[in-house]
């Protein structure tokens, strides 16, 4: 039977493994040729017998951790609602109860693969899947979880969309910017206007309107 990965020397650095069913290539981490091959053989028995694997797994996290064949994603979530205090405990309380979380809620930790966490995300709720990141995130920093599941947004391609309130703000926001430097425009121009008008029409000198004084009077003679 034909082996899944071979081994790989590339550009005489670190040996990589072939994968001759995807044909893509992944590094091992090493230089040293046993160890690399030593790592290939793990990779190909791996492939050959994965029930068997699963098994051996449990049994060294057993004595790691004795939970291990017993917490389920329903426990994570206890676990976390216990560390949250106030608002942030209710609603992480709310989100335990979301029926988008009964995918996986009773499904153990040590058996949980990504397609099971793609079926949440699948549901494309902004709250659910924001959320199921943060347990995600909070089993593999307990090391509860054995490798991530999840990758990161920008590599998925999973950005979340803003909220429709934050859409609102930032369209505002650009509607009063405009306003304010139309507004400002509209002031210039008519301070300019005035100030025109002022430097074309000079006030009159009071003097000149003036009316004449006529000299002479009853009793007088005129010079």
């Amino acid at each position: 039977m034909k082996e899944r990965y071979r081994l790989f020397l590339r550009r005489k650095s670190v040996y990589y493994a072939f994968d001759n069913t995807s044909k893509t290539f992944q590094s091992l981490k090493t230089k040293e040729k046993k160890e690399a091959e030593r790592l290939l053989l793990a990779m190909n028995e791996a492939g050959k017998q994965p029930a068997m694997n699963l098994g051996l797994a449990r049994v060294y996290l057993k004595h790691s951790d004795p939970l291990v064949a017993k917490r389920t994603w329903g426990h994570v979530l206890d676990e976390i609602i216990k560390l949250k205090t106030g608002p942030t405990q209710y609603r992480w309380q709310s989100t335990a109860k979301d029926k988008n979380f009964d995918l996986i809620r009773d499904r153990l930790v040590i058996e949980t693969k990504a397609e099971h966490f793609l079926a949440v995300l699948n549901k494309r709720t902004v709250s659910t899947n924001a959320f199921l990141r943060k347990t995600h995130n909070f089993a593999l920093g307990m090391n509860w979880l054995p490798c991530p599941l999840l990758p990161s947004k920008k590599k998925a391609g999973l950005e979340e969309p803003l909220p429709s309130y934050l859409g609102l703000v930032c369209s505002l926001t650009v509607y009063f910017l405009v306003f304010v430097s139309l507004a400002s425009g509209c002031i210039r121009v008519i301070l300019f206007q005035r100030r025109e008008r002022v430097l074309e029409d000079p006030p009159v000198d009071s003097l000149s309107e003036v009316a004449p004084v006529e000299v002479g009077g009853t009793g007088m003679n005129p010079l």
